[in-house]
């Protein structure tokens, strides 16, 4: 793997290519220290400007060129969403099995060629060596494993693995122990991608277990009445262990029951809109 290190790049100052455009002096209202000093006569004899003025400052006094590798912790996850930050980098949240959910900056990630383009995107699962500093992490490495390629051919499929990474954006939080989630996450996706059974029961599967991982699982509904066969695939759902849950089917009767269902605890235990379900619901899917 290639040794990358990434650090966010600050818009909305002045150009690097300008050697005023260093902060790092007294002139810019910042006390000089000796290594201040060093560091910007170093940036004007090269005839280059300070890039960010104290952005080594968020990351713990380093520039980012000088992360070391044992400074670093690898974690294993997913990323659920991916965005524009200044004018190359990309900041990436990422569902870890270690941290929970967390965020972090890909320097350069989409510069063509940059060997970090195809892991800053959503679905990439694999392991990503994260640089903690003060005002953010850096992601400075990725080896990916599955980035979910059939999804990404596959509109509905898309549709819906993108709702699934917005209910896990919702739900999980930083520093929580969010390891189930993501196995349920990786599973569904995978439900998705194998396409045995409906798209439509994989989310009835995927909401109702995230309600129960959660603890907000009420029991079913006591104003309906519902069939035994939905009673037996609600406990299957609540119960089985995620790497069998989507290892049955059921008819189409069944299956609207199932929405019912979980359209009712969405409403009760979600108490969320989201952005992606709504495309959902207009496409028809």
């Amino acid at each position: 793997m290639i040794w990358h290190s990434w650090v966010i790049s600050d818009t909305g100052r002045r150009s690097s290519a300008d050697p005023a455009a260093c902060r790092c002096g007294t002139d810019g209202g910042v006390p000089e220290t000796a290594a201040r000093q060093e560091h910007r006569k170093r940036l004007q004899g090269q005839g280059t400007g300070c890039r960010g003025g104290n952005a080594a400052e968020r990351f713990g006094g380093k520039e980012e060129r000088n992360v070391r590798r044992e400074d670093t912790q690898e974690v294993t996850g997913l990323v659920l969403q991916a965005s524009n930050a200044g004018e190359y980098d990309r900041r990436l949240v990422l569902l870890t099995r270690e941290r929970g959910k967390i965020s972090g900056f890909a320097r350069g990630a989409r510069r063509p060629g940059n060997s970090m383009m195809a892991a800053s995107s959503p679905f990439c699962f694999g392991t990503f060596r994260i640089a903690e500093g003060t005002g953010a992490n850096l992601i400075v490495e990725a080896e990916i494993r599955n980035y979910f390629e059939t999804l990404r051919g596959d509109m509905e499929a898309a549709c819906y693995g993108m709702y699934f990474l917005e209910v896990m954006n919702y739900w999980t939080r930083e520093n929580n122990d969010e390891a189930t989630l993501l196995l349920l996450l990786y599973q569904s996706l995978r439900a998705l991608e194998a396409g045995s059974i409906p798209n439509r029961l994989v989310r009835c599967v995927f909401e109702l277990r995230t309600i129960v991982i959660e603890g907000e699982y009420p029991g079913l509904p006591q104003e309906a009445a519902f069939q035994d066969s939905t009673k037996y695939a609600v406990h299957h759902i609540a119960t089985a262990p995620l790497g069998s849950l989507y290892t049955f089917a059921v008819r189409e009767e069944v299956l609207r029951e199932l929405e019912r269902i979980t359209a009712q605890l969405r409403e009760r235990c979600m108490r969320h809109r989201f952005s992606s379900l709504e495309i959902l619901e207009t496409m028809g899917y």
